[in-house]
């Protein structure tokens, strides 16, 4: 019995990927970060989800002979002459570029944040190096140690 082709599931499991992202990105906006933590564990579950729900699809398409990837769905697609499907199929795609585009822009407010963070520790730890702290004897901790290197 060959397995039935459709895109329903993946259709759906990428709108709740978008919900997601969205949720993602506004926790990520207003520096939520234990927010961020629950939905990265959420999302890597939604996206193993998704692999299998494409590559039960894929292997679906293959035993018809067509192309195991996102150029043989389009081919099956156009094949079926019907409307309905192909509508799905251009709002499926839409959704799926919406949900890349998110993922993206997600990226980059990551990258953001990672970088003004590792600026903020690096002007910690200038402004913080032992060597501007004062010893008990009022010096650096510089002057101390080539002192006590001195007197060694």
């Amino acid at each position: 019995m060959r397995a039935t082709i459709s895109f329903e599931e993946d259709a759906r499991l990428v709108k709740q990927l978008l919900a997601l992202l969205e949720r993602e990105q506004n926790s990520l906006v207003h520096n939520k970060v234990s927010e961020i933590e629950k939905l990265i564990d959420l999302k890597a579950s939604l996206l193993q989800q998704i692999n299998l729900v494409a590559k039960n699809r894929y292997a679906a398409l293959q035993e018809r002979h067509f192309e195991a990837n996102e150029n043989g769905m389009l081919a099956w697609v156009v094949q079926q002459s019907n409307q309905v499907i192909k509508d799905n199929w251009d709002a499926f795609q839409l959704t799926l570029s919406k949900a890349k585009e998110m993922n993206r822009l997600n990226g980059d407010l990551i990258t953001k944040h990672f970088n003004r963070n590792k600026q903020m520790l690096n002007n910690l730890r200038s402004t913080f190096q032992p060597n501007n702290m004062y010893g008990k004897n009022g010096q650096t901790n510089s002057n101390q140690n080539k002192r006590n290197a001195l007197t060694a």
